[in-house]
C-alpha cells in the first residue's frame, strides 16, 4: 500500500511540477500567447472530426460531435436500472470544454491505452492501431500472435500478470486510459483507485447488448478514442453486409440451423449449456437432446406449443397451476378417454355439465 501511495504522489508531482513551470513562464511573458504558440491556433468554427461514427445498433453507448470535442456517453441498461457516464474526448491541442472532471476528460487520439479483455484486442488490429495498445490483461490468454509479440518485446505489458489487475503496474505504465469490462459506475475498488489517480476507466458492456450487430458496434468506441472513425465505418459496414448475408441464407436455405450462444456460456461435461447474463439466439429451429433444465421464469410466445409427440411421452407436473385451464373452443376437447380415466376429482364450487353419466 505504501508503494501505491508513493506512486500516486509521484504521479501528482509529475503532473504538478510541469504545469507550475508553465504557470511561471506565463507570468514572465505577461501575455496569453504562449498557449496558442504551444498548441497552434485554435479555430472554434472548425470541424476537427470530418469523419464521424453514428451508433445505429448498440444501446450501451453513444457519441455526439461538438466541433473540436466528442461527447461519449456510456449507458447502463440492466435490471431496469439506468445510469450514464459522460466523457469529453478533446482533440489534442484544443481547449477542453467546461464541466468535466479530469478523469472524465481525454485528449484524442489517446496515445497509450490498456485493455482488460482479450476479446477486445482484435479491435486494435482491425483499426490498425496496435501502436496505441500499451497494456493487456494476461498474455497467456491472448490468441493474437501479433499482440503476443508486442508483449514479448515489451511494447505492451501485462496489467494482471497474476490474474488480478495490478494497479501499481497500471499507474507506473504511463497508460492514459483503461478499457475495462462492466457497467458504468461499476463499484470496483481497483477502478476507483485508478480514476482517483487521473486514469479514466471506460467500461465496455458490449456483452449486454441484445442485438449481435449492437455488440459488434462497440468497435466504434475504440475508434472514437483513437480518431479512427473512417476505419471503423469501413470495417463495420462489411460486418453488416456479412451479417445480412448470413441471415438471408438461414431464412431461405437452411432448415436445421445451429444455435448461437451469447453472454457467458458454460458447457458442462455431460453436454449441458448454461448462459449467464446473456441471451440465447436461435436462427430458425432449435433441437435439444437429453435433459433440459430451465431455472427461473420461462415464457413461450406465439404459435402452437406442443408438449410430446406421441402417447409414449410422459409429462410430469410437480408445480401448481396459478391460472385457469381453458380450452380454445366449447364442447370440443375431453379430459380422459375410455380405459384411461382420472381417479379422483375434487371441486369446491359449482360443477356444470350438459350431460352427466355416472358409472
Amino acid at each position: 500500500m505504501k508503494k501505491l501511495i508513493s506512486i500516486l504522489n509521484h504521479r501528482r508531482a509529475v503532473y504538478t511540477l510541469p504545469w507550475f513551470a508553465v504557470f511561471l513562464l506565463c507570468l514572465s511573458c505577461g501575455s496569453g500567447d504562449s498557449n496558442s504558440k504551444a498548441f497552434g491556433p485554435f479555430d472554434p468554427n472548425k470541424d476537427y472530426f470530418p469523419e464521424k461514427v453514428a451508433i445505429d445498433y448498440a444501446i450501451g453507448f453513444d457519441v455526439q460531435y461538438h466541433g473540436h470535442w466528442k461527447e461519449l456517453k456510456l449507458f447502463r441498461h440492466y435490471n431496469d436500472f439506468v445510469d450514464t457516464i459522460v466523457y469529453a474526448l478533446v482533440q489534442r491541442g484544443t481547449p477542453a470544454p467546461a464541466g468535466f472532471a479530469a478523469n472524465r476528460t481525454l485528449e484524442v487520439p489517446v496515445q497509450q491505452l490498456g485493455s482488460l479483455s482479450t476479446t477486445h484486442l482484435a479491435m486494435f488490429e482491425v483499426l490498425d492501431a496496435l501502436d496505441h495498445l500499451k497494456g493487456v490483461e494476461t498474455a497467456q490468454y491472448v490468441s493474437s500472435n501479433t499482440i503476443q509479440q508486442l508483449v514479448s518485446k515489451g511494447e505492451a505489458i501485462e496489467l494482471a500478470p497474476s490474474g488480478m489487475l495490478n494497479t501499481e503496474i497500471v499507474l507506473a505504465s504511463g497508460i492514459q486510459a483503461l478499457l475495462g469490462v462492466g457497467y458504468p459506475n461499476s463499484q470496483n475498488d481497483n477502478y476507483q483507485v485508478l480514476e482517483s489517480a487521473g486514469i479514466p476507466v471506460l467500461l465496455n458492456a458490449d456483452w449486454q447488448e441484445k442485438d449481435l450487430l449492437g455488440r459488434a458496434e462497440w468497435l466504434k468506441l475504440v475508434a472514437v478514442l483513437l480518431n479512427k472513425e473512417k476505419e471503423a465505418n469501413a470495417y463495420f459496414e462489411e460486418i453488416v453486409k456479412e451479417y445480412q448475408r448470413v441471415l438471408n441464407l438461414v431464412e431461405n436455405e437452411v432448415e436445421k440451423s445451429p444455435l448461437t450462444i451469447t453472454g457467458i456460456a458454460t458447457l458442462a461435461s455431460e453436454g449441458g449449456i448454461t448462459t449467464t447474463g446473456g441471451n440465447l439466439f436461435v436462427g430458425k429451429d432449435l433441437t435439444v437432446a437429453g435433459v433440459s433444465t430451465f431455472i427461473g421464469n420461462a415464457t413461450f410466445r406465439g404459435g402452437t406449443i406442443g408438449i410430446g409427440d406421441s402417447t409414449g411421452d410422459d409429462i410430469n407436473v410437480s408445480g401448481e397451476f396459478i391460472s385457469d385451464l381453458n380450452p380454445n373452443d366449447d364442447g370440443l376437447y375431453d379430459l380422459g378417454i375410455v380405459g384411461k380415466r382420472w381417479r379422483d376429482a375434487r371441486f369446491s364450487g359449482l360443477v356444470t355439465s350438459t350431460t352427466l353419466n355416472v358409472a
